[in-house]
């Protein structure tokens, strides 16, 4: 249960680092947005920008067309007026000092007029060409910052989700692993208890004399309590991941006959929830070993029992899949390793 506490600790721990990076990722979607936002805000002033710069330019370029005409049409006229027309309003000059001289002088106005205006034109037409290009490569910087963003947003949507779904798992986990916290707390609740009130009841009560042989020399040569398949050991994490088992599970037939592994006495003979129909043998000097998830139990509280004695049959309890015998020693409230106990090799059934 260690195992499990610590477990737990480090998944609630994770699962705070997870809310934060969560409440992190959040704010930067949150940046993200506001920054397309305002790069889409941006672009709509530039679009509007450029589409008025371009009519003007449209305005200004019809606006120079319609001054070269003109002056085209001026110089075509010059051209046709040649030197001899010119002696001739020179000439005419003798004759009409005012008329012709006025017609020379508006002509030659008229033609500087018309080259300035032209110049003019051609100035604001290059100065459009030249703000249309700088606006047409802002909005290709924008575009291109837009795309950054929007490839941004969308890594962080995914990894947002991921997170999320990281989050959802350990809630899951956390959940699961609580419950199974709870339940072997309450596993090991009730057989402490069962235990401690026996260690108190059995105070009371002499042991016999005669015993074969003190248990503690037993070690490693106890005969295995029931013919299986070990798929359990001492240590092994559950099926879960956390917590360990605190015995052997032996898989068997159901029916498969329970034997005594030594010399002692029947204290417990009943059903105990999470264990099932649960037999407790006191092996003397504080030793106890626990035969659990059987099917029916022949020996009643009081009973001797020796090496080898019938004990009950294989069952299956506590949600278990197959039928198994869950066999544990104690000594007082520590776990012991029934493999350090028991002999080898474990007689196994085709059963």
């Amino acid at each position: 249960m260690g195992v499990l506490r610590r477990t737990l600790a480090r998944e609630r721990k994770t699962r705070v680092q997870i809310r934060m990076l969560l409440v992190r990722t959040r704010r930067e979607i949150r940046g993200v947005r506001a920054a397309l936002s305002r790069l889409e805000a941006q672009e709509t002033t530039l679009s509007r920008r450029t589409r008025t710069l371009e009519r003007r330019q449209s305005v200004a370029r019809a606006a120079l067309a319609a001054r070269r005409g003109d002056f085209a049409l001026l110089a075509r006229t010059r051209y046709v007026l040649g030197p001899e027309a010119r002696l001739h309003l020179l000439l005419d000059t003798l004759r009409h000092p005012g008329r012709d001289t006025r017609l020379l002088a508006d002509f030659g106005i008229l033609a500087a007029r018309e080259e300035r205006r032209l110049a003019i034109l051609r100035s604001s037409v290059a100065r459009l060409v030249l703000l249309l290009s700088r606006l047409r490569a802002r909005e290709l910087e924008l575009a291109s910052v837009r795309a950054r963003k929007t490839t941004q947003l969308l890594h962080l949507a995914a990894v947002h989700a991921q997170r999320h779904a990281l989050l959802a798992a350990l809630e899951g986990k956390i959940t699961r692993h609580g419950a199974l916290l709870n339940l072997l707390l309450a596993r090991a609740r009730v057989l402490s208890g069962l235990l401690g009130s026996l260690d108190h009841t059995l105070q009371t009560i002499p042991w016999a004399s005669g015993i074969p042989l003190a248990f503690p020399r037993l070690r490693g040569a106890l005969p295995w309590p029931a013919q299986g398949r070990l798929v359990r050991v001492f240590g092994q994490p559950h099926a879960s991941g956390v917590g360990i088992w605190h015995g052997v599970l032996i898989a068997a037939p159901r029916g498969t006959p329970v034997y005594a592994v030594a010399h002692g006495r029947v204290v417990f003979a009943g059903w105990m929830p999470y264990f099932g129909l649960l037999l407790v043998v006191n092996q003397g000097r504080g030793y106890y070993t626990i035969y659990a998830h059987e099917s029916v139990v022949y020996r009643r509280v009081g009973d001797w029992v020796n090496t080898g004695a019938l004990l009950g049959s294989v069952g299956r309890s506590g949600g278990a899949r197959r039928s198994a015998l869950y066999f544990a020693i104690r000594r007082g409230g520590r776990v012991l390793d029934p493999l350090h106990w028991l002999t080898p090799a474990l007689p196994s059934t085709n059963g």
